[in-house]
Order: C-alpha cells, then sequence, then structure tokens
C-alpha cells in the first residue's frame, strides 16, 4: 500500500449506471460538527468582551431599596422561568455563555481579519447577552449603562446572524469548534 493509499483511502470505482446519488464523504461525528464560516475584525471581538466586562463590573442595583428591588425581580423571575435560578443567576449565566464563545473565538485568532467558525445556537448566546443588557439599561435603578462598546457588539451580531441565515454551513472539526457548544453526541442526534 502507497502512502497516498493508507492516507486517502482506496478510491472507489464510480458506477456510471448508477443514477440520483450523490457523492458523499465519511467523516467521524466525534471529531466535526456544523458551523458557518464568517469574516471578522478582531476588534469587534475585543469591543464585545469590553461590554462583556464593563457589564459584569457594574452592580446589578445599588441603593437603599436594592434588597427589596432584588427580591421582587427574583420574584418574577422565578415565576416565569422553568428553572431555579434567580434573577442575577440568570443574568449572570447569560454572560458566562457570551463570554465564552467571544473568548474562546480571541483565542483562534491573531491578526486584524480572521475567519471563525459559528455554531448553530452561537447567535443566540450573544442575542441574550445583548437583550440583558438592554434590559439593564432601561431599569433606572440600575446604574448600568450601554456604552459605545455595544453598537459594535449588536453589529458584530448582525454579521453573524446574517451569515447563519444565507451562507451554507460547512463541517468544521473540532479543533475549531467553540468548545462551549460542542454537541453531546450522547443526547442529540446528528
Amino acid at each position: 500500500m502507497g502512502l497516498l493509499d493508507s492516507l486517502l483511502g482506496s478510491p472507489k470505482v464510480v458506477d456510471e449506471d448508477a443514477e440520483d446519488e450523490e457523492p458523499t464523504i465519511d467523516i467521524s461525528r466525534e471529531d466535526y460538527d456544523i458551523a458557518y464560516p464568517v469574516a471578522v475584525r478582531r476588534s469587534r471581538l475585543q469591543e464585545f468582551r469590553r461590554l462583556i466586562q464593563t457589564e459584569r463590573d457594574t452592580p446589578l442595583i445599588e441603593g437603599p431599596m436594592a434588597d427589596t428591588m432584588k427580591e421582587a425581580l427574583n420574584d418574577a423571575w422565578q415565576n416565569t422561568m422553568p428553572n431555579d435560578q434567580t434573577w442575577e443567576e440568570g443574568i449572570e449565566e447569560t454572560r458566562d455563555n457570551a463570554e465564552d464563545l467571544i473568548e474562546e473565538w480571541l483565542e483562534h485568532t491573531s491578526g486584524d481579519l480572521n475567519v471563525i467558525f459559528v455554531p448553530v445556537g452561537a447567535t443566540r448566546r450573544l442575542r441574550a447577552f445583548l437583550v440583558s443588557c438592554e434590559a439593564r439599561d432601561d431599569n433606572e435603578k440600575d446604574s448600568f449603562t450601554l456604552p459605545e462598546e455595544s453598537a459594535e457588539a449588536v453589529s458584530l451580531l448582525k454579521k453573524l446572524q446574517n451569515a447563519t441565515d444565507e451562507k451554507d454551513p460547512v463541517f468544521v472539526h473540532r479543533d475549531q469548534y467553540p468548545s462551549s457548544l460542542w454537541r453531546d453526541y450522547n443526547n442529540q442526534p446528528w
């Protein structure tokens, strides 16, 4: 067996009489998943990271009525959400989900313009974080205000959403795929 045969396998004989057969490629579902390739500027990812840091560093609610307000928000949150999280835990989880994605993409980028791979569901995580930022900005009792970085974050999200809506997905090796969204193949069909 030659080197190419050992690397690529034996070529298959094409049956010219076979109709309506599409060529297929066998890939390992443990090592590959689908995602959308998107060219982004590293600076946009860094702006999103700064927004996450600003939101984290701004206390949720301050002042003399802070505890009463938090209790009311937690009660309302727990009545509408299916899990046992508090309002503060929900905001923290939303932030952490967005941060995990942004940090992993930043690890895979180096120059100004890069290609990142956007898994199915990634834009929901980023959108949820931006919605929570907007809700905090709208709350008069919350000292958080949307900084300038939020415009870049919204722009990045829009670009990622357009790519997932308009482009065809590709198979991506696990090394290039954000590990925070790697599928659990024991629980999900492929």
